[in-house]
């Protein structure tokens, strides 16, 4: 498996991916909103030109199958802001993979410390716990329909 930064090249990939990420995420509780526009897309195409974060792409035999998307804040802290993998992929290391090459290149520029935001009912979540994660706030959500 090879880990590299993303280009352009890799922005249909990014945006099915991260589509399918927000899907994952509606299906836990119909709470956030679809990604599938082109707002989106432009949005993720400026970010990539603009390098305003890191995306790392995971391959598998030239096969793009996973990838990563996170940002070094002028706090030093290395936000770690998606992670997908394939379905047929996951379960074989993939995001550890992706984590470690976002660490590496975090602690060169600096990074003092790693966060990221999971959702306690996803399947990644068990996952980052193995990674020396930690919860340490709460954060809680609710629709604006009938507060009764």
């Amino acid at each position: 498996m090879k880990i590299r930064k993303a280009t352009t090249k890799d922005l249909q990939f990014l945006h099915d991916s991260v589509c399918n990420l927000f899907d994952m995420y509606y299906a836990l509780d119909n709470f956030y909103d679809s990604f599938r526009t082109k707002k989106k897309t432009n949005d993720l195409k400026k970010d990539l030109k603009k390098g305003l974060s890191e995306f790392y792409i995971a391959e598998q035999d030239k096969i793009s199958i996973g990838f990563l998307h996170g940002i070094v804040n002028k706090k030093k802290i290395a936000f770690v802001k998606n992670v997908f993998v394939i379905e047929s992929e996951r379960g074989k290391g993939v995001s550890n993979q992706l984590l470690e090459r976002f660490y590496r290149d975090s602690l060169a520029k600096k990074a003092e410390r790693m966060e990221l935001f999971s959702d306690i009912r996803s399947e990644a979540y068990n996952t980052w716990l193995s990674k020396g994660f930690v919860p340490y706030a709460s954060k809680m959500k609710r629709g604006m329909h009938s507060f009764l």
